[in-house]
């Protein structure tokens, strides 16, 4: 709430001094809408047919396409924004600037993820929106015309042909123009205990395992008599993020198709199969005196407790916790797995949490601003460099930053993947099985749907289902079977959708 109303006092002074640090790069229909990370009322609700974008941009370059050429004379400085990870930041900051020695970079550091966007809005309203910048949440940047459009740079750009395929529609947020790119890939991953495993006698699955082959493992790995549950996820990991996405081969989460949500089938089996699964006692609940008995500590952890066949969890979790001594003490021998795919589906899509970054709409230098968003983000040469940074950078005490990477490569470059795969242990397989496997991410919601935290928050979240608040509290009660809420929460999820169309294009116009 605090984060709110700081966001919305700093929206009126953003007003205010809108129109002379914005630029002339976007001319907005209307004045921009207020800063708060929840969307206005939109002007007037559209049709499906009226709000449907008409074409996506053009995914790669053709054979004949070129760039412009960057100013090599010109003293330049570019300033970019991030919220962490600020060595690395620096490291490829100054290696760019080797290879464009009239370009300064300045790294600028305005907080963590808390503070990060309502400072991105102070400076905005001072007129000093980085000219690149990552960001957490669609709604802010949207609502202050934020977004430089680079369709040119990046439809006349050969590099582009190498961006993951599953993330190029992403690229676009109405559809039509270019505006974000993913600065940061960590995936979601399934974590199977090799020492629970070992202790029961039970093989590894499959690295490229399906949805029904997880949910059968999680059961058969739940013994009681061992104090063994199948598996605990952490909140936004679970079958419910996933299983739409995977099942039905969406572009986020809930079965998104780009304009629909698809709650029916995937989102209330699998719903339903979590709330099966905490009744028959398959998960480790924390804090339940089941798990109290089995684990001695009703507050311990269960991912870190080696009581659990399978954590569903992030990537960052495996630096964070499985490759420290706390964990391997206690015989945890966490292995890396991909969410699990789609039955019969016909791609491999998977969520990740993916940071994306965008170019300031106020800058003067787009075409530089562009050649740096890559740098920072996808380009082979930049990924180069952050490899070596892996590697070598270390903190004051002059201990090495990072036991193993922190992100993932966005692109399809055998030789790139190939220098990435050497920084983690090569006498482990399951690494060249995920690094094969997980290279079709797709956003989650809060990235990859318009309105999509205004209807999570509002409705999904917030909404009376049959007298409890929120619909996996009410399944989970039993008082709700979830396929009576599907046809509910995707006309409204529909709704929010083309209301914050409707603000994107009352920013930045419709073509």
């Amino acid at each position: 709430m605090f984060k709110k109303l700081v966001a919305a006092m700093l929206a009126l002074l953003f007003l205010l001094a809108s129109a002379g640090c914005m630029g002339s790069k976007v001319e907005p229909t209307t004045a921009p809408a207020e800063a708060a990370t929840k969307a206005p009322e939109a002007p007037q609700a559209q049709t499906p047919e009226s709000a449907a974008p008409e074409a996506a941009p053009e995914a790669a370059a053709t054979p004949e396409a070129k760039l412009p050429d960057l100013d090599a004379s010109t003293p330049i400085t570019l300033h970019y924004a991030t919220w962490d990870d600020y060595d690395m930041a620096e490291l490829l900051a100054s290696k760019f600037t080797e290879k464009y020695p009239n370009i300064t970079v300045v790294v600028d550091r305005p907080g963590g993820t808390d503070t990060y966007m309502s400072a991105l809005l102070t400076m905005a309203s001072d007129g000093q929106l980085p000219d690149v910048y990552q960001f957490l949440e669609l709604a802010t940047p949207i609502n202050n015309g934020w977004f430089y459009d680079f369709s040119e740079y990046w439809n006349n750009d050969p590099d582009t042909d190498l961006y993951l395929e599953s993330l190029k529609e992403s690229v676009s947020i109405d559809g039509l123009r270019a505006m974000r790119v993913v600065g940061e890939y960590l995936p979601e991953v399934a974590y199977l205990d090799r020492g629970v495993f070992n202790k029961l006698n039970v093989p590894m699955p499959d690295y490229n395992w399906t949805y029904d082959d997880m949910v059968q493992l999680v059961k058969d790995m739940t013994r009681p008599d061992q104090n063994i549950f199948g598996y605990n996820y952490m909140g936004g990991a679970g079958p419910v993020t996933f299983g739409p996405i995977t099942q039905n081969d969406a572009l986020s989460e809930f079965g998104w198709d780009g304009e629909n949500y698809h709650l029916a089938g995937a989102w209330a089996d699998s719903v339903n199969l979590m709330a099966q699964l905490q009744q028959n006692g398959n998960q480790a609940l924390q804090g339940t005196d089941a798990w109290a008995a089995a684990s001695g500590d009703a507050n311990m952890w269960p991912g870190n407790s080696g009581l659990v066949a399978m954590q569903l969890d992030a990537w960052w979790t495996y630096n964070n916790i499985y490759t420290k001594s706390e964990a391997i003490e206690k015989g945890i021998d966490m292995v890396p797995y991909v969410i699990p795919r789609g039955n019969g589906t016909a791609t491999n899509r998977k969520p990740a949490f993916l940071d994306y970054s965008g170019i300031s709409s106020g800058t003067d230098f787009p075409r530089e601003a562009y050649e740096l968003l890559k740098w920072m983000s996808f380009s082979k040469e930049g990924w180069l460099v952050r490899i070596e940074g892996f590697k070598t950078l270390t903190d004051e005490a002059g201990n090495k930053i990072y036991d193993l990477p922190n992100c993932f490569p966005l692109i399809n470059d055998e030789s790139l993947w190939a220098e990435y795969r050497k920084l983690y242990p090569a006498d482990e397989p399951a690494f060249d099985a995920f690094f094969e496997l997980c290279r079709e991410p797709v956003p989650l919601g809060s990235q990859g749907i318009l309105g999509f935290a205004q209807w999570l928050g509002e409705v999904y979240q917030q909404g009376d289902f049959n007298g409890y608040t929120g619909v996996e509290a009410a399944v989970f009660a039993g008082a709700l079977n979830a396929n009576d809420a599907t046809s509910e929460l995707e006309e409204k999820g529909r709704q929010y959708y083309l209301d914050m169309l409707n603000v994107f294009y009352s920013v930045y116009g419709k073509p």
